[in-house]
């Protein structure tokens, strides 16, 4: 996990001894380039994933002007708010 570099090399450049900063330097670089890839990775997982998403999202569109079930959103709805006018 490259998240876990960043602060493991912080922690180790601030020590005093040479060989632990070293060892600092190569858990941040590691930490950069394996953060990088990730993000490159993520990022073609998402732009290979655009068609399901903009199928997912124009139906979702359609259904954000009906009512659902069998009309206990407006019950539901009158339930929760009952006490705003009170505040």
């Amino acid at each position: 996990m490259p998240y876990f570099g960043l602060p493991i090399a912080l922690a180790f450049l601030m020590c005093d001894d040479p060989r632990r900063q070293e060892v600092g330097r190569i858990c941040l670089m590691w930490s950069l380039i394996s953060g990088f890839l990730h993000f490159l990775f993520g990022l073609a997982a998402i732009l290979g994933m655009r068609e399901w998403l903009q199928i997912a999202l124009s139906a979702f569109q359609g259904q954000m002007g009906r009512r659902a079930g069998m009309g206990l959103g407006e019950v539901v709805f009158r339930t929760i708010w009952w006490w705003v006018p009170f505040i």
